[in-house]
C-alpha cells in the first residue's frame, strides 16, 4: 500500500467517524427536544434519559449508515479534487480501482461489523431502550402492556381476536371482541383474569351471526385465548423479535424484517462501489457531488423501503423482491464503472 493509500484510508476513516457523530448528535438532540414534556412531566431522571439515547445510538447509526458513508466518500473525494490529486492520479494512469480499493476493503469491514450488530445484538439494546422508555422514563408500571388498541391476533382453532388493552403484569385484559367464523358468533367481553392457565372471562355478550339473537354469560373459563406473555409476543414491535423469533414467523413482515437485518447494512458498501466511479471524475464540482450524495441517497432509501413495504404487505414475495433489488443496484455499480 503507498502511501497516498494509506493517507487516503485515514482520511476517510476520519471523515467516516466524524459524519457519524454529527449524524447521530444532531437526530438525537432533534429528538430530545420533541420528548422534552414527556420528560417534564414525569419528571424523568437524567441518567435514565441519558442511558435512553445511548442505547437506541446504535440502531440510529445502522439506520443512516448508507447516507453516513456516502457523505464521507463524497466529502473525501472532494478535498482530492480541490487539491487536483485525481487529476495527477489520471494523468500519472493509476485508475480509480487501483488507489481506491482499499477505501472499499474499509467500508467492507466496517458493513460486515454493523451486520453483525444487526443480527446477533440489536435486538437486546432496543429491548433494553424500550424498557427504559416505558419503565424509567415514562414510569409506567406494566412496561409490556399492549401497544396499539384493538389489536387483532388468531387463537388456536381460528377465532379472530380483538384486544383493547392486555397488562401482562395483572394478567388481565379489557374490551375483548371475539370472532367464531366456524360458529358464526361474536363475543363482546368486558374484561378477563389469567388463572391457573386459562383465561376467565367476565360478563360476556355472545351474539348468533345468523340470527341476531343475544344472550349473556357472567363468567366462563375458556382456553382458546394465548397466554399473557404471548400475547405480548404477538404485539410486541418487530424491533424487539430476536432472530430466532423472526426466522419462525410466518407473516410476511417477518420474513421482510429477516432479510431487512442481513441486507440493510450492506447499503454502504452498495453506495460505495455505485459512487467511486462518479464521484472520482475529473474536474467535478461540488454541486455536483453535493446533487449526487442527495440523489443517490434518496435514490437507495427509496427503493430500498419501497421494496420492504411491499414484501410486508404481501404484494411480492420476500425474497425475489430483495433479490430484484439488489440486481437493480449491481447493474447500476456496473454501468457507473463502465461509463468511468
Amino acid at each position: 500500500m503507498t502511501v497516498l493509500t494509506k493517507r487516503k484510508v485515514k482520511r476517510f476513516s476520519l471523515l467516516f467517524f466524524l459524519t457519524l457523530l454529527v449524524m447521530v448528535f444532531l437526530y438525537q438532540i432533534v429528538d430530545f427536544f420533541s420528548k422534552i414534556p414527556d420528560f417534564l412531566k414525569e419528571k424523568s431522571p437524567p441518567q435514565y434519559i441519558f442511558l435512553y439515547y445511548l442505547t437506541t445510538s446504535p440502531s440510529l447509526v445502522i439506520k443512516l449508515y448508507p447516507l453516513i458513508i456516502l457523505i464521507a466518500l463524497s466529502l473525501l473525494l472532494g478535498e482530492m479534487e480541490e487539491k487536483k490529486e485525481i487529476l495527477t492520479l489520471y494523468t500519472s494512469g493509476i485508475s480509480t480501482w487501483r488507489w481506491s480499493y482499499p477505501l472499499v476493503i474499509f467500508t467492507f469491514f466496517i458493513t460486515l461489523l454493523l451486520s453483525s450488530l444487526t443480527l446477533f445484538y440489536l435486538p437486546s439494546l432496543e429491548s433494553l431502550s424500550y424498557r427504559l422508555w416505558k419503565g424509567k422514563i415514562q414510569k409506567k408500571a406494566d412496561i409490556w402492556e399492549m401497544q396499539e388498541e384493538k389489536k387483532g391476533v388468531t387463537g388456536k382453532n381460528g377465532e379472530v381476536i380483538f384486544i383493547h388493552r392486555l397488562s401482562t403484569k395483572e394478567g388481565k385484559i379489557e374490551g375483548v371482541e371475539v370472532i367464531f367464523p366456524k360458529l358464526q358468533e361474536r363475543w363482546v367481553v368486558e374484561e378477563g383474569k389469567w388463572k391457573n392457565g386459562k383465561w376467565v372471562l367476565k360478563n360476556i355478550i355472545i351474539r348468533e351471526l345468523t340470527t341476531g339473537k343475544e344472550r349473556e354469560i357472567n363468567l366462563k373459563t375458556v382456553d382458546f385465548l394465548p397466554s399473557p406473555l404471548e400475547l405480548w409476543k404477538m404485539d410486541k414491535p418487530i424491533s424487539l423479535w430476536t432472530l430466532k423469533e423472526i426466522k419462525n414467523g410466518k407473516e410476511k413482515i417477518h420474513q421482510a424484517e429477516f432479510l431487512h437485518r442481513i441486507l440493510f447494512p450492506w447499503g454502504g458498501m452498495i453506495m460505495v462501489l455505485f459512487s467511486l466511479p462518479l464521484l472520482s471524475r475529473s474536474l467535478s464540482s461540488k454541486g455536483y457531488h453535493i446533487l449526487h450524495t442527495f440523489y443517490s441517497g434518496m435514490g437507495f432509501y427509496a427503493t430500498y423501503y419501497t421494496t420492504r413495504s411491499m414484501v410486508e404487505r404481501g404484494i411480492l414475495p420476500a425474497y425475489l423482491s430483495f433479490t430484484v433489488f439488489l440486481s437493480f443496484w449491481i447493474s447500476l455499480i456496473i454501468i457507473s464503472w463502465i461509463k468511468k
